[in-house]
Parts: structure tokens; C-alpha cells; sequence
């Protein structure tokens, strides 16, 4: 049997896969919080210290764990790295199974009528989200009805408009249009850490489950948290799915004459980088 070595060193592959690490979704994301074994920031190093929530390692929404809150707290250091004001941009998004039924904290920095932005949880298992600078300064709009007794996912976002036009708040990657504004806003930064299970407006923290928080310093677009919803199974960092597509392109043999009548064998090996799977194909066209 003789054999022809194509192109010597082989065919070269370039496949772009995109459910197996989406590079946009990463893309000006500054922390990622998945809770399943603790409050240590998977994606950077602003890690939260737990003060008084208790992790659950049945209740989860993904991965292994989740935080039950009950009028408690976990606070996230770095407290600079979540400074964003009226001229920025910036989303967060987290899964919520609540039992608050009335005016509750979800998530905020800052405090009472001074610059802050927060979460707030409302009647019908809805969250509303404000930018405040103020006490009567603020823009502020509010997410459609969750559904009871089960994970939610709510995200918030904002295009730096300095009105509640870029102000939208999200659930299960469904959101509604409207707001309100007060005054004018002005500069929300202040040097308070970032909190999750309570807000910048009550006393009264929040009452349930919340797993996979995340932070990005840009506007996630609607069609980025359609594909994190992911049809309500949700995507986890670092954002793959099971389902991949593949783009393959390749270069063409010099010798096409031996593919034409003779079977191939293709033998390679695989080089992964986070965006890229390079496949490294040696062909060898086989013929009597």
C-alpha cells in the first residue's frame, strides 16, 4: 500500500465554537459570583464576606450552591471596582427564588437619599431598580411579575442616558418599558461596598435563595440575557452550553487528484484556548 503525506505537515482546522465559551459574554464582565461552595469570585478576585446568609447546597438554581437570605447580607470587596456613575455603563444579573412578598433590599451600594443605585423588591415578586443621587434625584424602573416559589432571573442594565429611557430591568429575559424621573440626577458614586440581600432603602433585607450574581461594566444587549436566560436553564460562567456549533474552515490540497478516487485518514490532536479550538489534522490519502 502506498501512502501520500498531504500538504507534509497536514491540514490545518480553525473552529470556532460557539457554545463552548462564548467570548461576548465574558466581554466586560468584572466579577462572577456562582455560590456553589462559597462567596469566592470565580471570575476575579472581589470575593464576598458572608455576614449572616447561610449557603445551601440543595436549593440552587446552578452549579452546586446558592446563599438563603433571611434580612442578612454577604458584602463584596473592592468597592472601586463597582464605582460606576451616571456617565457609565454597566448590567447585573442574578437568579432569585424569593420569598419577599412586600417592600424589601435586594442589592445596592450607597445609602438612604445619598448617591447610591440599588434593588428593590415589590409586590407580585417584581424588582425595581434606582439611580439616586438624592434625596428627591433619582431615575428608577421596574421589572415585569416574577413567578412565585420558583427561580427567576433578573438582570438590570444601563446606557448612561441619565434617564430611566436607559434604565431596564429584566426578567426570565423578558422586560417592559417605562420609569420614572425625579429632579435631576446627579453623581451616584460613593465609597460604600457592594451589598447583596439588602438595599440602600429599608430595613427590611430580603427573604429567599440567590445564585450565579454577576457584574459587567457595559450594557449587556437583550439577546445576551435571552441567551444567559438559556430557555430557563440558565448559562453559567464561563458561559458554554451543550450544544456546539461548529464553523470549520480549511485549507485546500495541493494534490486534490488523490482524494478524488483513494480513502483518507485524518489523525490529529486538539490545542483549546478559551475562544479557539485549533484542530491539527495530518492527512494521509491511502491508495493500493
Amino acid at each position: 500500500m502506498k501512502k501520500y503525506i498531504v500538504l507534509g505537515i497536514g491540514i490545518f482546522f480553525l473552529i470556532l465554537i460557539s457554545g463552548l465559551a462564548n467570548a461576548s459574554l465574558s466581554d466586560g464582565l468584572v466579577s462572577y459570583w456562582s455560590f456553589d461552595t462559597d462567596a469566592t469570585d470565580d471570575y476575579a478576585s472581589n470575593d464576598g464576606t458572608v455576614i449572616g446568609a447561610v449557603h445551601n447546597n440543595t436549593a440552587y438554581k446552578l452549579g452546586g450552591g446558592c446563599y438563603d437570605f433571611s434580612d442578612d447580607n454577604i458584602s463584596f470587596a473592592n468597592e472601586e471596582k463597582f464605582d460606576f456613575d451616571k456617565e457609565d455603563n454597566f448590567s447585573f444579573c442574578f437568579w432569585a427564588d424569593s420569598d419577599s412578598t412586600g417592600d424589601v433590599g435586594v442589592l445596592g451600594k450607597g445609602q438612604v437619599e445619598s448617591p447610591t443605585f440599588y434593588v428593590q423588591g415589590s409586590s407580585g415578586y417584581k424588582m425595581k431598580v434606582y439611580l439616586r443621587s438624592g434625596a428627591g434625584d433619582y431615575i428608577t424602573t421596574t421589572s415585569p411579575n416574577a413567578i412565585y416559589n420558583e427561580y427567576n432571573y433578573y438582570c438590570f442594565t444601563y446606557n448612561n442616558t441619565e434617564s430611566y429611557t436607559g434604565l431596564t430591568a429584566y426578567i426570565n429575559a423578558t422586560n417592559i418599558t417605562g420609569g420614572s424621573d425625579a429632579g435631576t440626577l446627579g453623581s451616584i458614586l460613593n465609597n460604600f461596598n457592594l451589598v447583596l440581600g439588602q438595599g440602600s432603602t429599608t430595613a427590611n433585607g430580603f427573604d429567599g435563595r440567590i445564585d450565579e450574581f454577576a457584574f459587567w461594566n457595559r450594557t449587556l444587549a437583550t439577546s445576551e440575557i435571552v441567551e444567559l436566560y438559556n430557555s430557563g436553564a440558565g448559562l453559567a460562567y464561563p458561559f458554554t452550553t451543550a450544544n456546539d456549533t461548529l464553523n470549520m474552515s480549511a485549507t485546500t490540497p495541493t494534490n486534490k487528484s488523490q482524494f478524488n478516487t483513494n480513502p483518507i485518514r485524518f489523525v490529529g490532536f486538539i490545542v483549546y484556548t478559551p475562544n479557539i479550538v485549533n484542530i491539527i489534522a495530518f492527512c494521509e490519502v491511502l491508495a493500493e
